[in-house]
């Protein structure tokens, strides 16, 4: 059954919003011979791919920690299935030499067509639309800045998103098969990238206490059972070992492409030269808390999902822009909403803003930084707090909302 016109409206503005942005990017890029490229994507042009292709030469010796790789176990399991596509070869072990080496690239080549062909077929699933308008925001998502940035990185993140997805489809489905499909989804998502793991508070949201446990069980599974094909709790610790190392390195690198709260306060310190003098821990506490908030006085259902996904962003010390692909489930929730309200079109115009590419230069310069903060970089962290903060006086404002009218009920 088609939506009415009024429903299609936040599709089409949304619509607009990314193919205009999308088609303006592109085309500075041609005028300007791509001069402001990595303004947006990354700096360093010889290192396209390599977040895959550098995790593919960590399992050449099946011990994929032994340089603190921060990535869970199971996306180990499937790189050594891709592994054994490669004929045996000297430099196997190096990320480069296999990015440049056909069987390797032909493998990133089918992950990539099957991973965007499971997206297709999910959004088509999910907008309800005459064809064309289904094909068209499927094509401009696909399109998008963070989409791009993802696949120009070889991120798996982009697995993730997918099992996140199917979760938020399906997770309160009235056919149970669905539901349990959804709970195995979000624990792929979780072993894939960890954070994931929040979207699990749907479950609880519902109390449905036996699929709960059924979700803490799968997932437990099925990000701890890896490790054991690999070096079993030395790995574990090594895991979580690399994450440190990792995100202590954030603050060496410079403050562009990232978008977790402790980058806002690098980016402070690196425009303004002002120093908050706070913790990481402050500023990952703070986001967790005034996500939960959020989430626990939202409303809505996509009011929600944009709580949680904020606390995925704001929490770890570094979030690129890849993790920006997260929101697209929330536009497609609010794409198919019936009866929506001049706020849902806010946040929808502000998710559509934050899937464009922005061609704007480097704030300044010269840089010590390696990562050199951009115009493009600060204001979609700014779109990003503007909406978070609008939808923080929202969920407080209507919950203030409800309690008078129970006062004024009760009296």
């Amino acid at each position: 059954m088609k939506s009415k016109l009024k429903d299609d409206a936040i599709l089409k503005i949304s619509m607009i919003i990314i193919g205009t942005g999308t088609i303006i990017y592109w085309l500075i890029m041609i005028v300007s011979r791509g001069e402001l490229l990595t303004t947006y994507f990354v700096n360093d042009t010889t290192n396209t791919y390599m977040d895959y292709f550098n995790m593919l030469a960590n399992v050449s010796d099946l011990d994929p920690y032994k340089t603190y790789a921060n990535y869970p176990p199971l996306v180990f399991c499937f790189l050594r299935v891709m592994y054994h596509m490669l004929p045996i070869m000297p430099g196997g072990d190096d990320g480069f030499i296999l990015r440049n080496y056909e069987p390797a690239q032909l493998g990133y080549i089918l992950f990539i067509i099957t991973v965007l062909f499971c997206f297709i077929v999910l959004t088509s699933t999910w907008i309800k639309n005459d064809d064309k308008y289904k094909w068209m925001y499927t094509f401009l998502l696909l399109t998008s800045g963070p989409m791009i940035f993802t696949i120009e990185r070889g991120n798996f993140i982009i697995v993730a998103l997918i099992a996140v997805m199917f979760f938020l489809r399906y997770y309160d489905s009235d056919d149970i098969k669905l539901r349990i499909l959804a709970y195995i989804a979000l624990s792929v998502a979780a072993a894939i990238k960890t954070y994931p793991a929040v979207f699990g508070l749907f479950v609880v949201d519902k109390r449905r206490w036996k699929e709960v446990f059924f979700l803490v069980v799968s997932g437990a599974i099925t990000f701890f059972a890896p490790f054991m094909a690999f070096g079993g709790k030395r790995d574990v610790i090594r895991m979580f070992q690399g994450i440190m190392i990792s995100s202590g390195d954030q603050a060496t690198i410079g403050s562009n492409y990232n978008f977790s709260l402790v980058n806002l306060r690098n980016m402070i310190l690196e425009i303004f030269n002002i120093n908050l003098c706070l913790s990481d821990l402050f500023f990952q506490l703070g986001g967790l808390v005034i996500s939960v908030i959020m989430f626990m006085l939202a409303d809505e259902f996509y009011k929600k999902v944009i709580a949680l996904t904020l606390m995925c962003i704001w929490t770890p010390a570094f979030s690129y822009t890849y993790m920006l692909v997260l929101f697209i489930p929330i536009l497609l929730i609010l794409c198919t909403k019936n009866n929506t309200s001049k706020i849902d079109y806010f946040y929808g115009m502000c998710l559509s803003f934050l899937l464009c590419p922005i061609a704007l230069p480097f704030v300044f310069e010269e840089s010590i930084y390696k990562f050199p903060i951009s115009y493009s970089t600060a204001i979609l962290n700014i779109i990003l707090l503007v909406m978070a903060g609008v939808l923080l006086v929202d969920v407080m404002s209507n919950k203030l909302r409800i309690i008078k009218t129970c006062k004024v009920d009760n009296a």
